[in-house]
């Protein structure tokens, strides 16, 4: 009985720390009526929310938390319509797939009424058209000026996906000129006719699309296998997954192996990602998904036969865009953030609501702070314990730090670079240990304060010379 109890508080725990529904306080925007977050909001570099929007009622929208600090970094971000499995309208199943993928700068809009627990609701049906309803609400928010989506979503450069039926929805669309790729999960018209498809339909197909099986057993396997023979037209790819079945992975964290799949493949035709050709036109040479059985045609003399005879690994730093911008620095200069809010100052976020600054600039996509040191500057604002404080508060909002040392004591003197007062008539030797020993005293006092310092500029606005100092 106790292992019974204690099996069943493990339970509530993980359910518990997998999805929360959102207090209303919480919520991103006003334009939502529902809210919730599961898996801590995905592993990419956007926390990811689950919301009902309140002009698209029949829809799930997985999204970045703060979608325009998101586009600010990314471009405009790429558009995902997800059609469920038997043409339902309930994609609570792809939840923690959709969820990663909006994580990694993606707007998911699924077809089906937001599902917070699975007895919500009864389950109804869905039709393909939805596909194109889905798209027309983002285009038409992208042209509002009050919507969270107001220029931020390339309506341009969008893909369609879904499971087993869903996967012949989003086929049945194959031919809107949006359309940039397409994922067919589990599914294959084969010779059938379902999800507003037929096998006429891959006649109008115009771009680059993977298939997606779970093996043999998969009661898609042999439809995928029959479109992949038939397709002569379009770049086409067909990775199986010999042990997965025709669920797939989807409930697994980030939607399991099916998930990661999609999400390189998307990378790969929306964002650019050039590298992820070589995991699916080469998968022998990356052996990145080895799991898989991948094979691929159509992709004729395109660029990547030349482009890839060397081949490239997910982390080389040339061409691994995701990994540049996971280290890429977005910040601001915040040195006088405590004299302007010691004046009584204010600050107030998107939503009109009062904040600290630095959760703002964290809120709208910033990730790193610069904090200029003066040496003993007569009003205080910019010394060693105005910086740690400022420091201490970057911390408590995760930002790195850039430390600047202006060796000198007033900001009036900065363009000038006169020596601080206290050096006035050290000569060379003097000076020397006593910017060693104020530079490590102000560095090891930093890191101390905000584990989190990152780099240190020696110097500003040194056009004049440093130190009183000219250089020819």
């Amino acid at each position: 009985m106790k292992r019974s109890l204690f099996s069943i508080m493990l339970l509530c725990a993980w359910l518990a720390g997998y999805a929360q529904e959102s207090a209303k306080s919480d919520y991103v925007s006003d334009q939502i009526t529902r809210q919730k977050v599961i898996d801590n909001g995905g592993t990419g570099n956007y926390r990811a929310v689950i919301v009902s929007e309140k002009t698209l009622p029949d829809f799930t929208v997985y999204r970045p938390r703060n979608v325009k600090a998101a586009a600010r970094r990314e471009g405009l971000l790429p558009l995902l319509i997800w059609c469920n499995g038997a043409c339902s309208d309930n994609s609570k199943g792809y939840e923690r797939m959709l969820n990663e993928m909006a994580s990694h700068g993606y707007l998911v809009v699924a077809i089906g009424k937001m599902k917070v627990n699975d007895d919500d609701r009864e389950d109804g049906g869905s039709n393909e058209k939805q596909v194109v309803e889905a798209i027309n609400w983002v285009v038409k928010q992208v042209g509002t000026k009050t919507s969270d989506y107001y220029k931020a979503i390339d309506v341009n450069n969008v893909a369609a996906a879904g499971h087993s039926c869903g996967g012949a929805q989003a086929i049945a669309n194959c031919a809107n000129t949006r359309m940039k790729t397409l994922l067919i999960m589990n599914a294959g018209m084969g010779g059938m006719s379902m999800g507003g498809a037929s096998p006429q339909t891959l006649k109008q197909l115009h771009c680059p699309l993977i298939y997606m099986t779970g093996g043999s057993g998969d009661v898609a396997y042999e439809n995928a296998k029959t479109d992949f023979g038939s397709i002569t037209k379009v770049p086409v790819v067909w990775a199986d997954l010999p042990t997965a079945g025709h669920g797939g992975t989807y409930w697994d964290p980030q939607g399991g192996e099916f998930g990661r799949v999609a999400l390189k493949w998307m990378d790969w035709h929306l964002k650019g990602y050039s590298q992820n050709a070589n995991i699916f036109l080469k998968p022998s040479v990356t052996k990145v998904f080895t799991k898989w059985k991948i094979q691929n045609k159509n992709f004729g003399k395109v660029d990547y036969d030349h482009i890839y005879d060397t081949p490239l690994t997910v982390g080389d730093p040339v061409f691994d865009r995701q990994a540049a911008e996971e280290t890429f620095a977005f910040g601001a200069d915040i040195s006088m953030l405590t004299q302007q809010t010691d004046k009584g100052l204010k600050f107030y976020d998107r939503k009109g609501e009062k904040k600290d600054v630095i959760s703002i600039l964290n809120e709208e996509g910033m990730n790193c702070v610069r904090l200029g040191m003066l040496v003993n500057p007569s009003d205080g604002v910019c010394n060693l314990s105005y910086t740690r404080n400022l420091a201490k508060k970057a911390k408590n909002n995760d930002m790195n730090i850039m430390l600047c040392l202006h060796y000198t004591d007033n900001r009036a003197d900065i363009g000038t670079q006169l020596k601080p007062a206290a050096w006035k008539n050290y000569d060379m030797d003097a000076l020397e240990r006593a910017i060693k020993t104020h530079t490590s005293t102000a560095v090891r006092a930093v890191k101390v304060s905000n584990n989190k310092l990152k780099w240190v500029q020696v110097g500003y606005q040194l056009d004049e010379g440093m130190l009183g100092l000219k250089v020819d």
